[in-house]
């Protein structure tokens, strides 16, 4: 289930929805993408609107087309590259976060082992 944030452009959120599942491995690379259609009546959303996430996840190099068969998600490789961009992403604005609340040390220490053990409850 995705929680639409009404600040942020639906296609970027249903991209970066698509791309997390596609880093996690729900969507293995080789796997086929529904149709657009098929997401837009999924998804409740309008079919253009899915034609450019999928634009965007092509462009971001995790899926390709086959003009026949439909989209699928690429090989490994390539997925694990554009999860490594991804990462440092992430990494780079939760810095950038942590330096605005001016956390101490023992702050994002405890922050940490609060991530550790959700990740290890999850």
């Amino acid at each position: 289930m995705i929680l639409i944030d009404p600040n942020i452009s639906i296609y970027i959120q249903l991209a970066r929805y698509i791309s997390l599942e596609i880093f996690s491995g729900k969507r293995p690379p080789g796997s086929k993408l529904e149709s657009i259609r098929e997401m837009a009546i999924q998804l409740e959303v309008n079919m253009n609107t899915i034609k450019r996430v999928y634009q965007e996840l092509e462009e971001q190099g995790l899926i390709f087309v086959d003009s026949t068969l439909g989209y699928f998600v690429r090989d490994y490789s390539q997925i694990i590259l554009v999860k490594d961009k991804f990462l440092h992403t992430e990494l780079d604005k939760f810095k950038q976060v942590v330096r605005q609340l001016n956390l101490t040390k023992e702050d994002y220490k405890k922050l940490w082992e609060d991530l550790k053990d959700d990740h290890i409850s999850n």
